[in-house]
C-alpha cells in the first residue's frame, strides 16, 4: 500500500563516518533494516547510489562497489521515487527504474 515502502538513505557527515541505512517505513513509523559504513562519502561530492531488488533480496551499491545485502520479508513492488530528506542540499543528476 502507499503507506508502507523501503527507503534507502545516505548520511553524510563532514566526519567522513558516512553510512547507507535501510529502513521499512510502515504508516509512518520507520523502522531501520540495517546500516552500512560508507567512509569517503563527503558532503558537496558527487557520488552513486544503486538499490537492486530481486527475489526479496536488495544490494546495496555506493560508487558502483555492492556495500550490502539483506533478505526483505516480501518481494517488494510499486512506485520507486526520491526524497531529498528534511535538510540539506542534493542534486539528482540522473534516475532510473528498471526491471532486473
Amino acid at each position: 500500500n502507499s503507506r508502507s515502502y523501503y527507503l534507502l538513505k545516505a548520511n553524510v557527515r563532514l566526519s567522513m563516518i558516512s553510512s547507507l541505512e535501510l529502513s521499512r517505513v510502515s504508516s509512518g513509523s520507520e523502522t531501520v533494516l540495517k546500516t552500512i559504513e560508507a567512509h569517503g562519502l563527503r558532503p558537496g561530492t558527487p557520488f552513486s547510489l544503486r538499490a537492486n531488488i530481486k527475489d526479496g533480496e536488495i544490494e546495496v551499491y555506493c560508487q558502483g562497489s555492492m556495500m550490502g545485502r539483506h533478505t526483505l520479508a516480501e518481494n517488494p513492488k510499486g512506485p520507486a521515487g526520491l526524497w531529498m530528506g528534511r535538510e540539506g542540499e542534493c542534486s539528482v543528476d540522473d534516475f532510473f527504474v528498471h526491471p532486473l
